[in-house]
């Protein structure tokens, strides 16, 4: 085929789709145009993104391997009982804990507390055990900001019930338990 039979049988395609066939045809030209203008430069400066995390996570991780290395192990066990809070900071926990329940708008009831004192290590444990009534939404981030907030607490145990099945409001009993370092 020759180049002018080419040019021919091309003209008479684009005559055949009419203005939709253009619309079309323009529609993947701008289409092209902006994957290349802008998805392109995104793509590449998600490849830097990602370039640069793995560095930052290759650093962090030789860091956790050289501190690690770097204490005996008695030095390892004290800095990890060193991140559970003390005691003394239990009324300030509570504290904290009935104003994430208020900002969720949740009625708390009186709650009861058990301290179990450690039989071996150096954590004792902080029953916490919340009546609580309030939506199922509410409950739930008030459970998850709690567990966020304090990460020596532990949920563990939940139960929900509602007296009817289209009540937006559900009376539920919570149990946290608080791990603390044991007060000398």
């Amino acid at each position: 085929m020759t180049l002018r039979r080419s040019w021919l049988l091309l003209a008479y395609l684009l005559r055949r789709i009419g203005p939709p066939g253009w619309a079309g045809l323009a529609g993947i030209v701008v289409a092209a145009a902006l994957l290349l203008l802008v998805g392109q430069p995104q793509w590449l400066h998600l490849q830097r993104l990602n370039a640069e995390l793995a560095a930052a996570a290759g650093t962090l991780d030789q860091r956790r391997t050289t501190e690690a290395t770097t204490l005996t192990l008695p030095q390892q066990l004290a800095a990890f009982y060193a991140t559970f809070p003390k005691a003394g900071v239990v009324p300030e926990i509570l504290g904290r804990l009935n104003g994430q329940a208020t900002e969720q708008k949740l009625a708390l009831e009186t709650g009861e507390y058990a301290l179990t004192p450690a039989t071996a290590g150096t954590l004792d444990q902080l029953r916490i055990t919340l009546p609580v009534r309030g939506s199922y939404p509410q409950i739930r981030k008030f459970i998850a900001s709690a567990l966020a907030a304090q990460p020596a607490l532990a949920l563990q145990n939940l139960q929900l019930r509602r007296d009817k099945i289209g009540d937006d409001r559900v009376e539920g009993r919570l149990v946290f338990v608080l791990f603390v370092e044991h007060a000398s």
